[in-house]
């Protein structure tokens, strides 16, 4: 394959980067599904080889970190390596990087630590962690998603998923956040009552099934939103909570007729009974609950 191969010696299986490749500027889907692409004579140095094995889930990306730089689409790159821990990657400098869809989908065993990610002009952030059952979600406090506009189902059924996310002002130009943490079963949601959402239309499934969040956004600005359905179904949020959600969002002018919110398992107080009333009646939304 042409690759600087440092041996079994080392502690690290460390592969060093092919220096065919390093001008091109997409590494989209290069070894998803654990296979070096093939159908690309452009990545020679790559094609065939296998991350997805025991053997080799523990590869060794360090080397790539500052050709990272040099890329602005790494979509799907290392979707469904099911074994591969995504060794190296905590180092990739992402600064340039604007695609990063489904970038760790279905890596079912990546474990590490992003802390040092530069994420800021990422514009597309759909599916990047889906399904990394293992991960635990360190180091995402700090990314940024300031110019992102799409980030559907980023961290889906991240089992282990806890993180403080105290974003604030980088959530703010994303308009669909459908699934964002559907089934993370452990995640509580500290941090995301400071989230500024004011272009965000789709919430669809945001916190299906997340048994654990329980979370006052009432201060959210729902101003564009359209789809809410099944948004909190069988999460884990307290009465309280949900009442200020409902009062908070009944307060607020130019809120849009006709929205599905979904809180199927979930009730609310007497005190939210008007504002209930208010967004059932006047603005005519379907709100699924088990009432009062």
């Amino acid at each position: 394959f042409n690759w600087n191969i440092i041996g079994a010696s080392q502690e690290l299986n460390e592969i060093g980067f092919p220096p065919s490749i390093s001008i091109k500027q997409s590494w989209n889907s290069i070894f998803k599904n654990g296979i070096g692409i093939t159908t690309d004579n452009n990545y020679k140095d790559i094609s065939g080889y296998s991350i997805n094995t025991i053997d080799n889930s523990n590869t060794y990306f360090g080397d790539w970190m500052e050709e990272a730089s040099n890329q602005n689409n790494i979509g799907s790159m290392f979707s469904n390596c099911t074994n591969f821990t995504g060794n190296g990657l905590e180092k990739w400098n992402l600064s340039n990087i604007t695609n990063m869809d489904s970038f760790l989908e279905n890596c079912e065993n990546f474990q590490q630590d992003l802390s040092g990610w530069n994420t800021s002009n990422i514009k597309t952030s759909n599916n990047i962690f889906e399904n990394c059952k293992k991960w635990d979600g360190k180091g995402s406090q700090n990314f940024n998603l300031s110019s992102s506009t799409l980030s559907k189902s980023l961290f889906k059924n991240c089992e282990n998923f806890n993180e403080y996310l105290n974003w604030e002002d980088n959530t703010q130009n994303i308009t669909d956040m459908e699934s964002m943490f559907e089934n993370c079963n452990k995640f509580t949601g500290t941090g995301l009552s400071n989230w500024k959402v004011p272009n965000v239309k789709n919430m669809k499934n945001m916190f299906f099934d997340c048994k654990r969040f329980d979370q006052n956004l009432s201060k959210w600005n729902i101003s564009k939103l359209e789809n809410a359905s099944n948004m909190l179904d069988g999460c884990g949020m307290s009465s309280d909570n949900f009442s200020n959600i409902l009062i908070g969002w009944a307060s607020q002018e130019n809120i849009l007729y006709n929205v599905k919110l979904g809180a199927a398992g979930i009730q609310f107080n007497f005190s939210a009974n008007n504002a209930y009333n208010k967004l059932s009646n006047e603005y005519l939304w379907t709100i699924k609950t088990d009432g009062q």
